[in-house]
């Protein structure tokens, strides 16, 4: 059985709002939030959308790190 992601969680640790999640993945707010709530969409979005927040995460994380060897 495959664990449920927490898209929600996942944005809000990477600090992007809906709308900036929006504009980089190209899918509309009530997209997003659809998604986030566990409604239906599409594996393609979800695949998408995980990336970015991904993605967005690892340089967040990578960020935080560089600032603390200066």
């Amino acid at each position: 059985m495959c664990k449920q992601i927490d898209f929600k969680t996942l944005r809000e640790k990477t600090r992007l709002t809906l709308s900036n999640l929006a504009e980089l993945s190209g899918y509309s707010v009530l997209h997003i939030v659809r998604l986030e709530n566990g409604g239906d969409v599409s594996s393609c979005m979800r695949d998408k959308i995980l990336s970015i927040l991904l993605q967005t995460q690892e340089a967040v994380s990578y960020t935080h790190l560089r600032a603390h060897e200066t």
